[in-house]
């Protein structure tokens, strides 16, 4: 089965790719001044901050300048914690790889989804 090293989603009605390269990882350390894998564990654990969320967000937009400037605005004006698992997929897929169900994300709510589970 394939994995995905990025994770393509629907932010605030438009497809944005978010990908924490692994090249960067060590980068992204530094600029966080701590373990992406810690960091990870903060979002699977409910321990995250609101300033890891946007570290990881904005990080992985950082290759593409309006993706970036996408991602900042959403987070100004969303809840935060509706981002918390798109950053949880961003780590995993740069540290493990993401299988394709793993590899999108969307802020929309579908309520014929939530009704039907």
């Amino acid at each position: 089965m394939p994995t995905f090293n990025h994770v393509t989603a629907s932010v605030a009605g438009r497809e944005i790719t978010l990908r924490l390269r692994r090249d960067h990882l060590h980068a992204f350390e530094v600029h966080i001044e701590g373990s992406a894998y810690k960091t990870l564990r903060s979002f699977l654990e409910g321990t995250w901050r609101v300033g890891d969320l946007h570290a990881v967000l904005e990080f992985a937009a950082s290759d593409r300048s309006q993706d970036l400037e996408h991602m900042r605005q959403t987070m100004q004006t969303q809840p935060p914690a509706d981002y918390a698992v798109l950053a949880q997929q961003v780590l995993s897929a740069a540290l493990f790889g993401v299988c394709a169900e793993e590899a999108v994300f969307s802020d929309q709510f579908d309520a014929t989804t939530a009704l039907a589970s």
